[in-house]
């Protein structure tokens, strides 16, 4: 997790969906994060691969 915060795994650029959203995955889990300047990434959630990604995801980033 320390990895995935600082940077230091490889990910996908989701800043389609929304800016600067980088994905990783683990395992059967994706990571989802928002890089921060000074400071380790923001983890914004945490999902199962059986899960509705893009809706739970949707919800986190709404609120």
């Amino acid at each position: 997790m320390e990895d995935i915060a600082a940077g230091k795994v490889p990910f996908k650029d989701l800043s389609a969906l929304y800016p600067a959203l980088r994905m990783a995955r683990c395992r059967h889990h994706y990571i989802f994060c928002l890089p921060r300047e000074h400071a380790p990434a923001l983890i914004v959630a945490i999902l199962h691969e059986r899960m509705d990604l893009l809706r739970r995801l949707a919800d986190r980033l709404n609120e």
